[in-house]
């Protein structure tokens, strides 16, 4: 059966080719960062937090920083997790602030449809039929909102993002929403909504079927370039599997592993 497409799949696909071989082609696993699993925990709060509030009462502080530990907790004892300096110390530090200021400034106004929503939809490009697939953080009945740790974005970002236009596609709702919490010593969150129009929504197709055939291409040629040098993500820094790869020959994934999208 061929796997679902994703927004994640894209986006690397867009960043480097070569990059999204090595993940979804070939199946290399690196480990998480600690920063990205911390923001995965702040999802797992929130989520619970909403589904509370799904069940017809408000989850307390305290309940969402037990969801916080517990989910950061089950990832450092099942895999290895990648973090500098006293990076553990100070996510668990700040976490309990960062999620009180969520209970005083952003949860009291959330009116949850769905939590987590995971979707499935049919998307044509213009060669072929794939399943889309996405994960919503909160549906509400106007708009969709997503949650973003450390993210720094404005409503034209908003209106414009890839992901929340794609996501409003396939569940339709008239606005997106950036639920988004700064990291820093004095936490501050804050929601930015916007209204997609008719151009935003064309433009994240197009981008997303051009990039879908894009992918059928490399698979088809068996080519998975590399991006521009001078890319930012081209760096040890940035990427994943700069360590195996920084232009080297490419040797192809089995055939068995490369089936389906």
């Amino acid at each position: 059966m061929a796997r679902a497409i994703s927004y994640s799949q894209l986006r690397l696909f867009s960043q480097c080719p070569r990059a999204y071989y090595y993940r979804y082609e070939a199946g290399i696993r690196v480990p998480q960062t600690l920063r990205l699993v911390e923001g995965q925990a702040y999802h797992a709060a929130f989520e619970a937090g909403n589904r509370a509030r799904l069940a017809g009462r408000s989850a307390s502080t305290s309940e969402m920083e037990e969801h916080w530990h517990a989910y950061l907790d089950g990832v450092l004892a099942a895999e290895e997790v990648l973090s500098e300096g006293d990076e553990l110390d100070e996510a668990r530090r700040i976490v309990r602030p960062a999620l009180l200021e969520y209970g005083r400034r952003i949860y009291p106004h959330l009116r949850p449809e769905e939590a987590e929503l995971r979707f499935t939809a049919d998307f044509r490009t213009e060669t072929t039929t794939v399943t889309f697939t996405g994960v919503i953080d909160v549906v509400e009945a106007g708009a969709l909102l997503d949650y973003k740790v450390h993210h720094r974005p404005r409503t034209l970002n908003v209106a414009g993002d890839p992901q929340l236009c794609l996501y409003a596609h396939f569940v339709p709702r008239p606005q997106t929403g950036i639920v988004e919490l700064l990291r820093r010593r004095d936490p501050e969150l804050r929601v930015i909504t916007a209204e997609p129009g008719d151009v935003e929504r064309d433009n994240a197709l197009l981008w997303a079927r051009r990039t879908v055939d894009a992918i059928l291409a490399c698979r088809s040629s068996g080519s998975w370039p590399c991006c521009a040098p001078d890319a930012w993500n081209c760096s040890e820094r940035w990427c994943d599997f700069f360590g195996i790869c920084y232009r080297r020959p490419l040797t192809p994934a089995p055939a068995k592993e490369m089936e389906g999208l």
